[in-house]
Formats: structure tokens, C-alpha cells, sequence
């Protein structure tokens, strides 16, 4: 048989991106939250606080402080701004204490605070790679694009085929910086425009409101390679003096436990009440949120077959996963 030759081109191609894949190096810039060159969309309705939960997040990054408790690792930041005043931007780099960090660590740059209008034209080829080389030579770790909207007008937001730029371009950003990108949602509550706007990053991140004031759930459903900033799925997060945090009251979004919850016991996931136990404690559930999740899932899923007593016992609990699957009715333990 005769042997094939091997172009040396593809065996040049084999060895690089093997080696390569050898050498990536995974590097965090928020310890379990976010790595360094990856791309996370996060989004809200108008007013919902993506821009200020966003800036609070980078800030912490510029000067290698705390994020929702979380460690950050002191890296340069670029934010562009495509749409707030100047008196805006000032009132929110100084109730985040931006001010001291924009000589070195941050660049805040905003429509209003710069005379060259093409910084924010993102449709067009040159502003794009004016804004990479901007990364390139500023060193810039991390670069926030806030928001699509504005940095990136399209004729009809609808259609995938005017975002296949912008997907290239975070894409090419991705190459040399961490690309955080801030959108706003539909009236349907999903993420305004074309389903292609999500195609490049491997992280969404919903700010959704609440019914108390200054508090936002944040949910997710997209991850790509680990839980990244999505780790923070289900919590409420707080507003207050300036700063974003998990309550110390227990803030949780119930809607999203109880969901999670009902999915394990579905699944098996779950089969008895030190399982159980044990999930409260991991998702930080006392005793408040421990009662509140029990009556609704009582009241939903358990309360035509047994009794508050019976759930109590480990064979109950069994009896009613068993029963669940099959979708018969389980016997009393």
C-alpha cells in the first residue's frame, strides 16, 4: 500500500495548536467567578443596575479588591460607555471609588467625556480595530462594552446576520483581553435582539428585579466550561451605600431553590433528609429559607400523597421520590 505524504503545513498545524493546548493556563481575575479571556454578557431592563452592578465588579478588579466577597486580582480595566452623561459618570466613579483608579489601573471611556465620536461606532471595520489597538497597546485586561445598544447599532437587532461582526470581533478580543459586555432585555424579559448576540460568550448573567428595592436575582443559562460568574445563580444580591453584596439576612431567590430542589429530588439527586440537609447548607439555606422552600414544595409536589410528619422520615422521602417517577401515588412510611 502506498504510504501518503504529509504535507508539512499540517504537521506544522498539529504540533502548534497541541502545544498550545498543553500551555493554556486558566487565570482567574475573580477567584471561582472569572477568568481572564473569556466573554460574559450581562444584562437587565432599563434600570435594572446592570451598568452599576457591572462597574462595581470591574472597579474591584482594578484595584485587586472584594467583589460579593469574592477575591480580585489587580488587572488594568478599559470601560467603554456609550451613553452616559458626564455628570453621571462622575457620580458613579466616585460612589465607587473609580476616581484615584483611572490615572493607572481603569480607563473610563465615555461618549460624553471624549471630542472623537468614532470610539463608539462599533458597526464600523475601523472603529473596531481603532478599539483593539486601544486594548493592545493600553495592556488592558479587561474591557466592558456598555451597552450593545449603543456601541453597536444595527438596523434590526432581530436578525443574527447583523451581529456576525460583532460575534468575529469579541471573538478577536477574546485573543488579548476578558470581554464583559452589558445588554438590555426585551418586553418578553429575555435579552433584547437576535438569539446571536449570546454566540460568543461563554458566560450570560441576568440582573432581574425584586419585589423589595435596591434587591436584584441573578439567574442564568449559559456556561461554558465550568459554572464561572454563573456560580452566582440564585442569589439575591443587595444594593446598599455604593456597594453590591449577598445579604447577611440570607437573600435567596426562592423561585430558582425551589426549582433546583424539585429537579435533584426528580432525579434521584436527592433521596433522604440528611440530602437534604446537606443541600440547604450548600446553597446557604437556615432555617427561614429551609420553611419557606419545604411549604412550597409540600404544597406542590408531596402534599396530595403525604402528610408534613411522614416527609419528615427517610422512607417517606424515598417512597415519595419513587412514587414521583413513576407518577403513582406513594404509600404512607
Amino acid at each position: 500500500m502506498t504510504e501518503i505524504e504529509i504535507p508539512n503545513y499540517v504537521t506544522e498545524l498539529h504540533n502548534t495548536t497541541q502545544t498550545n493546548i498543553k500551555e493554556a493556563v486558566q487565570e482567574p481575575l475573580i477567584d471561582e467567578l472569572l477568568d481572564a479571556h473569556t466573554g460574559t454578557l450581562i444584562w437587565a431592563k432599563t434600570g435594572g443596575m446592570k451598568s452599576l452592578f457591572t462597574l462595581d465588579m470591574v472597579s474591584s478588579i482594578a484595584e485587586g479588591g472584594k467583589f460579593l466577597g469574592y477575591n480580585c486580582h489587580k488587572k488594568k480595566v478599559l470601560y467603554v460607555d456609550g451613553e452616559m452623561s458626564d455628570i453621571s459618570i462622575q457620580r458613579r466613579c466616585e460612589m465607587f471609588n473609580c476616581t484615584d483608579k483611572l490615572t493607572n489601573q481603569m480607563l473610563y471611556l465615555g461618549r460624553t467625556l471624549v471630542d472623537d465620536p468614532s470610539w463608539f461606532d462599533l458597526v464600523k471595520p475601523d472603529s473596531r480595530q481603532k478599539l483593539l489597538k486601544l486594548v493592545q497597546d493600553g495592556q488592558f485586561e479587561v474591557v466592558v462594552l456598555d451597552s450593545l445598544r449603543t456601541l453597536f447599532k444595527v438596523e434590526n437587532e432581530n436578525d443574527s446576520a447583523n451581529y456576525n461582526a460583532f460575534v468575529d470581533y469579541v471573538i478577536e478580543l477574546r485573543q488579548y483581553t476578558t470581554v464583559i459586555a452589558v445588554h438590555h432585555s426585551n418586553k418578553a424579559g429575555g435579552y433584547a435582539g437576535s438569539t446571536n448576540i449570546l454566540t460568543p460568550f461563554d458566560y450570560e448573567l441576568q440582573l432581574a428585579p425584586t419585589s423589595e428595592d435596591g434587591v436584584i436575582t441573578l439567574r442564568s443559562d449559559k456556561h461554558r466550561d465550568g459554572p464561572g460568574i454563573t456560580a452566582l445563580k440564585g442569589k439575591l444580591v443587595k444594593f446598599e451605600d455604593g456597594k453590591f453584596s449577598v445579604d447577611a439576612k440570607e437573600y435567596m431567590d426562592l423561585e430558582y431553590l425551589v426549582e433546583k430542589l424539585i429537579d435533584l429530588i426528580e432525579d434521584g439527586g436527592i433521596s433522604s433528609v440528611v440530602e437534604l440537609a446537606d443541600f440547604y447548607r450548600s446553597n446557604g439555606v437556615g432555617i427561614g429559607g429551609a420553611k419557606q422552600t419545604y411549604k412550597h414544595i409540600y404544597s406542590n409536589l408531596f402534599a396530595p400523597f403525604c402528610t408534613n410528619q411522614e416527609y419528615k422520615t427517610q422512607s417517606a422521602l424515598k417512597a415519595k421520590i419513587d412514587q414521583n417517577k413513576k407518577g403513582k401515588p406513594a404509600k404512607a412510611a
